[in-house]
């Protein structure tokens, strides 16, 4: 502590003498020399301040800029997390609807196609495409000998049911025995939540 203080009082010593130095300087001059003496360090003075001014406000410029972006990133931010809440609220109820209808999907297609007077010859499963929210299953059902009216119904019902059932792609023929008849199979997409 003392060597700070020892430092202190030099330095407080040698700005003493640098003071009375340039006092003793300052009353030699002339009234003439004193004026220009004043009037170029009054310009040095202003040129350094509108200096300073002029970098803080290039510097203020920039941070304004900066914040804009940063409220523009902010609003982006924003806007996603509530695609994303949307999103969510959309698939939670996706899910609630497909665990109230959680029947298998052969069973689910037997009952439709009683309903619908549709005859199912046989129902396979068929690999489903990759789906990363929910399990996926095709089944391949194969009709026989069935109205175009009652298919028309048959399909209708999978699409409507809100059971998670989609129709795939249709594949119809005229029956060989009677042509007012038709035969073919349906690919149906059946969706499960993943957890069940």
């Amino acid at each position: 502590m003392n060597r700070l203080r020892a430092q202190w009082n030099q330095l407080k010593n040698r700005l003493a003498i640098y003071r009375e130095r340039g006092l003793e300087a300052w009353s030699r001059l002339s009234e003439r020399d004193r004026k220009l003496g004043a009037g170029l360090g009054a310009g040095v003075g202003l040129v350094v301040t509108v200096l300073v001014v002029y970098l803080a406000s290039g510097h203020v410029q920039r941070l304004n800029a900066d914040i804009t972006v940063r409220a523009r990133q902010l609003e982006d931010v924003r806007a996603m997390r509530a695609d994303f809440r949307s999103s969510k609220d959309k698939l939670d109820q996706i899910n609630a609807k497909l665990r109230a209808n959680s029947a298998p999907p052969k069973s689910f297609l037997e009952e439709k196609a009683r309903e619908t007077r549709v005859e199912i010859q046989s129902m396979e499963d068929r690999a489903a495409p990759p789906n990363d929210l929910f399990k996926a299953q095709v089944v391949e059902v194969k009709i026989k000998k069935a109205t175009l009216a009652n298919v028309t119904r048959f399909l209708h019902k999978i699409e409507s049911s809100g059971a998670g059932m989609s129709v795939q792609s249709l594949e119809l023929v005229p029956n060989h025995q009677d042509n007012k008849y038709l035969d073919g199979k349906i690919y149906v997409l059946a969706l499960r939540p993943k957890e069940t």
